[in-house]
C-alpha cells in the first residue's frame, strides 16, 4: 500500500495466556497518513476470553481534508458468538457536531449478514437529529444491500431512506425530505460563504447504485434565504436516462409570484468537450444569487439582475453567451472595501463580459466610467481587465481587520485599473485626493484596531504586533496620490498623534504580493495639532506650525520628519525668573501666555526632540531670559515641567510631595479635557470647534460660509494659578468678570485668502503700559485692519512682481483696430 505512511514509530504490547484463554494487546501509533487522510493518536486496547472479543479504538483527530476534519473519535465493539455490538462517538459533547450511534451485527450461517442501527442520537449544526426506530439493513447476495426503516428526524423534519444498493436497474433506492431545512446543510456550505435558509420537500430515486446509476427527482425549496436575502421557492425536476447518457434538468425559481430564473436543458454525461446544453433566463432575480461565482472578488451583492443566456461547453469550461443587465445591483470590491451600485446593460460573448462606458456610483454619490472585460473562462479565477475613470470616487474603505499594513477611507479623483486573475491582482490609483479622505498612519507598535479609523501601518516589530494572516494575498496595489489640504491625515507614534492637513505630490504607497509595504513622497503640513502622549495617560495637544514636513523614502517606520509644533498655556513667569537668578522687572504675579515650541527633527519614530518658548504679547521676555534659555538642559526641564504641570519649575527645592502631587492633578484634567475635546471633534458639528484647556482656560472657533467667516473666542482666569481642586480657581464657582475676553473675526475678502479682512477684541498687554493697568484694573483694545499675503522666494522675485504690476497699471491701452468693410459684388448681378 504505497499511500500509507506512519511518519513515527508505534508501540504495541500484547499477553497470552494459553490456560486461562485470554489475550490481551495495547498499542499507541502517534500518526498514520492514507493518501491525504491523517489519523491522529490512535490507540488500539484489545482483550479475548474464551468466546468475547472487545475492541476499543480511538483517534484524538481525523483530518479528511485540509479543511474538513473530525475530533475525538472512539469505537467500541463487542463480539460474542455470532453477534457484533458497537458504539461510535464522534467529537465531544461540546461541540457542534456530534454522532452517538449504536448498531448490532448478525452473522448468519450462508453469506448474508443483518446490521441494526438501534436508536442513537446525531447532532448536526447543534440540532440534535434522533434515529428512532430500529434500522434493517441487509447484506444479500450478488453485491445486494436492501436498507429498511432508516427515519431521522428532528422534530417536523425527517429524512427517510428505503430501497435497494444494487448494480440492477430494476433495483431502487428513494430518498424522502419532509420540511428539512436548508440550514443543516451549513456546515458544508459555509467553506464558500454561503448560509442557506428555507424548507426542502420532495423524492428523488435512484437505481442502479453501484453499475450505471439512473435518477429522477421532484423537489421543491420554499422560502430559500441565500446569505439572510429571500430568493424565493424553488422546483427542481431532474430525470437521468441511463442508457443514452443524458440527463434532462428543468428548474424554476418564483419569487412574489415572479419567475424569476428559469433553466432548462440537458447535460450530456459521454461528450466531455460539449456537457452543457442550457438556456437561462432570469428576471429581476436577486443579486446575492451570483455570490458563490465571484465571491473571491466582490462581497455584499445587492439588488437584482436580469439575463438572457445560452450555456454550452463543459462543466470546466463553460460557454456563456447573451445579455446582462444590472438593476441598482450593489457589490464591495473585497480589496478595497469600497461598496458601489451599477446599473446598466452588459453583453457575453464566448464567456466574456465586455463593459463599455458603465456608471460606477459609490455611496456618496462619487461616479466611475467603466470599461474593459471579465473573462469568465476560468470560473474558479475570473480575469479581470478594467479601467475606472473616477470623480470623487471613494477610493478606500478599509478597516484594520481587513489588512494590518494599511487601511482607509479616501476619495479620489483620477484613473484607477485593475489586471489579472482574482488570484494574483494588481490594482492600480493614479488620483488625486478629494474632501472628505482622512488618513490614519499610526507607527506606534501597540496601537489598537479600535482608536484609528481610516489608513494605517502597523510596525513591523513582529514582537509586539500579533500574528494574523495577510489578507492582500495574491494581490499588488499601488497608489500614486495627490493630496491637498483638504485631506485630513493622522500619523500616531509611539510619542504621539499628528492630526492634520498639508499637500503631497506623488506621494507613492505600494503592497505586493507578498505584503511588503512602501511610501515615497514628500507630505508638507500646514496646520493641525499634536497630541503628545506618554504611557496613555498624560495627554497634551501642541498646535503645529506651517512648514513641516514629512519624506518617506521606501519603509514607512523610517521617515524624515521636520515639524515645529507648539502647546500653549496662561502662567505665572515669576518661577520662570526665579530659577534663571532674576527679578521679573514688571514685579508682582501675573498670568502671561507662553508658547512652548516642540521640534521633532530626523527619524519619525526615533526623532531628536528640543524645545524653545515663544511670549507672544510679550517678546521682551524671551530677550530677559535668553542666557538661561539658551541652555539645552534649562529648556528641556522647563518645557518639561510647563508641559506636565502647566507652570514653570523654580529650581528652588520646594517640596517634592507637593511637586509630584501638583502633577498628578494637572495630568489628570488635562488628560479628562484631551479626551472631551476629542470627543467633540469627532462628532457631526463640522463648523464648531471647542478647545477646553482647563477650568479657567477655554476656546472656541466657529466656521462659516464655506470657512470664508471664522469667528474665534477665549476665556482665562488671570487672577489665578492652575489647581484644580481650588474651589475658587475654576470656571463652575468664579465670578464671570474675573475671566478675561479674547476675540477675532476673520473674513476672507478673496477665496484664495490672500486680501483679509479682521477684527479683534483682547485684553491690553503691552509692558509699557503694565503701570497704568495696575492702575484702572484690566483694560481692552479694538483691534480693525486689512491684510495682504503676497508669497515669494526671494526679494527679487518680490521686487519683479510689483513693478511687473506698476508697469501694467501705467501701460496705455492700444487704440483699437478697424477693419474697412470690403464690397463684394455677385456674378449675377
Amino acid at each position: 500500500m504505497p499511500k500509507l505512511k506512519i511518519p513515527e514509530q508505534g508501540t504495541f504490547v500484547g499477553n497470552f495466556n494459553s490456560n486461562k484463554n485470554t489475550a490481551t494487546l495495547n498499542g499507541l501509533i502517534k500518526t498514520i497518513r492514507y493518501d491525504k487522510m491523517v489519523f491522529h493518536d490512535l490507540l488500539i486496547d484489545e482483550s479475548t476470553e474464551n468466546d468475547y472479543l472487545g475492541v476499543n479504538i480511538s483517534l484524538s483527530k481525523v483530518n479528511i481534508t485540509d479543511s474538513l476534519f473530525i475530533k475525538n473519535i472512539n469505537i467500541t465493539n463487542f463480539l460474542k458468538r455470532d453477534s457484533l455490538n458497537f458504539n461510535i462517538k464522534l467529537s465531544d459533547k461540546n461541540a457542534v457536531n456530534q454522532l452517538d450511534l449504536y448498531g448490532l451485527v448478525e452473522f448468519g450461517r450462508d453469506t448474508t449478514a443483518k446490521l441494526k442501527l438501534l436508536p442513537s442520537d446525531i447532532i448536526i449544526e447543534q440540532q440534535k437529529w434522533r434515529l428512532a426506530e430500529q434500522v434493517r439493513i441487509r447484506i444479500l447476495e450478488n453485491a445486494r444491500t436492501q436498507i429498511e426503516g432508516f427515519v431521522l428526524s428532528n422534530g417536523l423534519q425527517k429524512i427517510s431512506i428505503d430501497g435497494f444498493i444494487s448494480p440492477k436497474p430494476e433495483d431502487k433506492l428513494k430518498i424522502l425530505f419532509d420540511q428539512f431545512k436548508l440550514s443543516s446543510l451549513d456546515q458544508l456550505t459555509k467553506s464558500s460563504g454561503i448560509k442557506l435558509g428555507g424548507t426542502l420537500n420532495g423524492e428523488a430515486t435512484l437505481n442502479a447504485i453501484t453499475s450505471n446509476i439512473g435518477f429522477e427527482s421532484d423537489l421543491r425549496a420554499d422560502s430559500i434565504l441565500l446569505n439572510k436575502t429571500v430568493i424565493g421557492n424553488l422546483k427542481l425536476t431532474a430525470d437521468l436516462d441511463n442508457a443514452n447518457k443524458l440527463a434532462l434538468i428543468n428548474l424554476n425559481l418564483l419569487n412574489k409570484g415572479l419567475e424569476t430564473i428559469n433553466l432548462s436543458g440537458k447535460y450530456h454525461l459521454q461528450n466531455e468537450d460539449n456537457q452543457l446544453d442550457f438556456h437561462v433566463k432570469m428576471n429581476q432575480t436577486e443579486a446575492i444569487i451570483l455570490d458563490p461565482l465571484v465571491n473571491d472578488l466582490v462581497s455584499n451583492l445587492g439588488g437584482q439582475i436580469s439575463a438572457d443566456l445560452d450555456v454550452t461547453g463543459s462543466l470546466d469550461k463553460p460557454q456563456i453567451n447573451g445579455n446582462l443587465s444590472l438593476q441598482k445591483t450593489a457589490l464591495t470590491i473585497n480589496y478595497l472595501k469600497t461598496p458601489y451600485v451599477i446599473e446598466d446593460n452588459l453583453t457575453v460573448k464566448n464567456s466574456i463580459i465586455y463593459i463599455e462606458n458603465l456608471q460606477l456610483k459609490d455611496t456618496k454619490k462619487g461616479v466611475g466610467i467603466v470599461n474593459g472585460t471579465v473573462d469568465l473562462n476560468n470560473l474558479s479565477n475570473p480575469n479581470i481587465q478594467v479601467t475606472i475613470d473616477a470623480r470623487n470616487l471613494m477610493a478606500l474603505n478599509t478597516a484594520f481587520r481587513d489588512n494590518r499594513l494599511y487601511y482607509g477611507t479616501a476619495f479620489a479623483s483620477g484613473k484607477f485599473s485593475f489586471a489579472g486573475p482574482t488570484d494574483n491582482m494588481k490594482i492600480d490609483i493614479k488620483a488625486r485626493t478629494e474632501d472628505g479622505t482622512v488618513f490614519n498612519i499610526p507607527l506606534n507598535s501597540s496601537s489598537t484596531a479600535s482608536t484609528y479609523d481610516f489608513i494605517t501601518y502597523v510596525s513591523k516589530d513582529s514582537s509586539k504586533n500579533v500574528k494574523k494572516e495577510r489578507s492582500f494575498n495574491g494581490v499588488t496595489l499601488n497608489f500614486d496620490l495627490t493630496i491637498d489640504e483638504r485631506t485630513l491625515v493622522k500619523i500616531t507614534t509611539d510619542y504621539g498623534q499628528l492630526e492634520g492637513s498639508g499637500t503631497a505630490s506623488n506621494l507613492m504607497l505600494n503592497i505586493n504580493s507578498s505584503g511588503d509595504f512602501e511610501m515615497r513622497g514628500d507630505y508638507l503640513i500646514s496646520n493641525g495639532k499634536f497630541e503628545f502622549t506618554a504611557q496613555n495617560f498624560i495627554s497634551k495637544n501642541f498646535q503645529v506650525n506651517q512648514g513641516g514636513t514629512i519624506r518617506w523614502t521606501g519603509d514607512p517606520s523610517n521617515a524624515e520628519i521636520n515639524l515645529k509644533a507648539i502647546y500653549e498655556v496662561r502662567t505665572d513667569i515669576n518661577d520662570l525668573y526665579r530659577a534663571a537668578g532674576l527679578s521679573n522687572p514688571q514685579g508682582g504675579s501675573q498670568q502671561k501666555l507662553v508658547q512652548a515650541e516642540l521640534l521633532l527633527t530626523k527619524s519619525l519614530t526615533h526623532p531628536d526632540i528640543d524645545f524653545n518658548f515663544n511670549f507672544p504679547n510679550d517678546p521682551a521676555i524671551k530677550d530677559e531670559l535668553a542666557a538661561y534659555l539658551n541652555d539645552a538642559t534649562n529648556r528641556n526641564q522647563q518645557a518639561l515641567s510647563l508641559i506636565v504641570r502647566r507652570k514653570f519649575a523654580t529650581g528652588t527645592g520646594q517640596n517634592l510631595t507637593k511637586e509630584v502631587g501638583s502633577t498628578a492633578q494637572d495630568a489628570i484634567s488635562e488628560f479628562a479635557f484631551n479626551k472631551l475635546n476629542n470627543f467633540i471633534s469627532q462628532s457631526n458639528i463640522k463648523n464648531l470647534d471647542l478647545n477646553i484647556r482647563s477650568f479657567n482656560d477655554a476656546s472656541a472657533s466657529l466656521r462659516l460660509f464655506k470657512n470664508r467667516l471664522v469667528l474665534n473666542g477665549s476665556l482665562y482666569n488671570n487672577q489665578v494659578g492652575n489647581d484644580l481642586f481650588n474651589q475658587n480657581a475654576n470656571v463652575f464657582s468664579s465670578n464671570f468678570n474675573n475671566f478675561t475676553k479674547d476675540f477675532e473675526a476673520q473674513y476672507l475678502i478673496t477665496k484664495d485668502g490672500k486680501l483679509t479682512a479682521k477684527y479683534s477684541y483682547r485684553a491690553l498687554n503691552s509692558t509699557t503700559l503694565n503701570t497704568i493697568n495696575d492702575q484702572l484694573g484690566l483694560q481692552y483694545v479694538n483691534g480693525l485692519g486689512l491684510v495682504y499675503q503676497q508669497d515669494f522666494d526671494s526679494f527679487s522675485e518680490f521686487l519683479k512682481n510689483i513693478f511687473t504690476k506698476r508697469r501694467r497699471r501705467n501701460a496705455q491701452p492700444l487704440p483699437p483696430i478697424t477693419t474697412p468693410a470690403i464690397k463684394t459684388t455677385s456674378a449675377l448681378d
